[in-house]
């Protein structure tokens, strides 16, 4: 199977692009992580760098035991991080 991913990205009226995001591909699963820059915060980039990171990493080492129960961990993280 072929997936091509795109990256599009607007900064609107910031001094730079603080979105960022990763792939994880293998032969059997493909892992996509997107974070949006925290507005102009400081180090909103490197926010938003370590939230993909992170996501990927985990959802790397835990592939093969992903269930409803893990996402919504994930869901509930990134809540929690946007407060």
């Amino acid at each position: 199977m072929k997936i091509l991913v795109a990256k599009c990205s607007e900064i609107g009226d910031r001094e730079r692009n603080e979105d960022y995001y990763m792939t994880s591909v293998s032969d059997e699963e493909y892992f996509f992580s997107l974070a949006d820059g925290l507005g102009g915060h400081g180090l909103g980039d490197e926010a938003s760098k370590i939230a993909c990171t992170t996501a990927i990493n985990y959802l790397t080492k835990y592939k093969g035991v992903l269930n409803n129960e893990i996402f919504e961990d994930i869901y509930n993280l990134c809540d929690y991080i946007d407060r």
